[in-house]
């Protein structure tokens, strides 16, 4: 059985300052996206693969995200040149070791 520390009064009182209701929480978060929303004033339909999708679904559930925010995140790391090809990236490994 594996035993979980109990934080002291100490340590609970030194962090207490940090802690957040659910409702405060709630509330930031929910300033967030609506800063977010005013960010994002684009939208775009696109048909792909179910195969893909679901696939994508995945990864995405897998991260703790949902698909859209994660389809989003990887169209933006891609235009700022965050995301690179792995076959680009792998001809110029090769390119480089030639020389």
């Amino acid at each position: 059985m594996k035993k979980t520390k109990v934080p002291s009064l100490k340590e609970l009182e030194k962090n207490i300052g940090e802690w957040k209701t659910d409702l405060e929480r709630m509330k930031l978060t929910q300033a967030r996206n609506e800063k977010l929303r005013e960010t994002k004033d684009a939208k775009i339909n696109m048909r792909v693969s179910q195969t893909d999708l679901e696939a994508f679904k995945k990864i995405a559930a897998e991260k703790g995200l949902g698909y859209q925010t994660l389809l989003g995140s990887v169209i933006h790391s891609y235009v700022n040149g965050l995301l690179v090809e792995k076959r680009s990236t792998a001809a110029s490994i090769k390119t480089k070791k030639r020389a």
